[in-house]
């Protein structure tokens, strides 16, 4: 499938290619069944780039390209026809099952995408971690901002790293430490900085991203593919966030002791500061 050969040759591309090929994996549904020159507009390229592209990934021409970009189209179609067939009612689905129709199939393959054994391994390397920093911003708060809430409620040695002070925090990050952060298009320079950082000081990695040729993913010790195919123009992070809970339980699972008495000393603290609310 070209989705396959683009990630597995993904990193031999210049980055023009990069970009295009990018594009494509993330929009193939768009444009299966247009021009190279169409393509090139899209992407901001050129149309050689187009052909290049088609050779590099393996096809004698782009015409190959394009076949196989439509029969992806058209085996998706026939999978996505088949789950709707299976889950709607005989009726045309109303505006309001569409969306969650979307968001459960996100999940299905998001759940395709990970394995339980990452889950394992990447609460045990929370777990052994002295510190735990987290980065993502803008929308990448969406997911960093409540799992840093939650890691340090549960351990008490998470932080999420200020957007304006990531020099600061790049300079204490050592071995030891672990460093998880949210990677999303149109990947925030700032977080790719902060994860290089990391890499350099042997701090590990764990991310949560959207496919293999993202720039995360490569940096990543432990990375965590999270699909996403919202019904509006929005992007949505139900997937990231359904990887961040099995994260927090995996870490509840492996540290019930600890876990338990951090939440007893939390509980404690709320009634020393009276920050519960007293139904009257």
């Amino acid at each position: 499938m070209i989705n396959q050969r683009i990630t597995e040759g993904f990193d031999a591309l210049s980055p023009a290619q990069k970009k295009v090929a990018h594009y494509i994996r993330n929009n193939v549904h768009e444009i299966a069944f247009m021009s190279a020159k169409e393509i090139a507009m899209r992407c901001d390229s050129s149309e050689p780039t187009i052909h290049r592209l088609a050779k590099r990934l393996g096809y004698e021409k782009y015409a190959d390209m394009s076949d196989a970009m439509k029969d992806f189209v058209y085996e998706k179609r026939v999978i996505n026809r088949f789950n709707s067939f299976v889950e709607c009612k005989d009726e045309e689905p109303s505006w309001y099952e569409k969306h969650f129709i979307k968001e459960i199939n996100s999940l299905r393959e998001t759940m395709s995408q990970n394995t339980e054994e990452q889950f394992v391994d990447a609460a045990k390397m929370i777990l052994e971690a002295k510190r735990v920093y987290l980065a993502g911003w803008r929308s990448g708060l969406t997911i960093t901002s409540p799992f840093a809430y939650i890691l340090n409620y549960l351990l008490g040695n998470a932080l999420l790293i200020p957007q304006g002070e990531i020099a600061e925090y790049g300079a204490v990050l050592k071995e030891g430490d672990i460093l998880i952060c949210s990677g999303f298009p149109r990947y925030c320079k700032s977080t790719i900085k902060i994860c290089e950082v990391a890499k350099q000081k042997k701090v590990k990695i764990i991310t949560i991203t959207d496919a293999k040729i993202s720039p995360f993913y490569t940096l990543a010790d432990k990375a965590f593919l999270a699909v996403s195919n919202p019904s509006g123009f929005l992007d949505s992070y139900v997937s990231p966030l359904g990887i961040m809970n099995l994260l927090i339980k995996q870490i509840a699972y492996q540290a019930v002791d600890t876990v338990k008495a951090n939440l007893n000393a939390v509980e404690e603290s709320f009634d020393y500061f009276n920050l519960k609310f007293d139904w009257k």
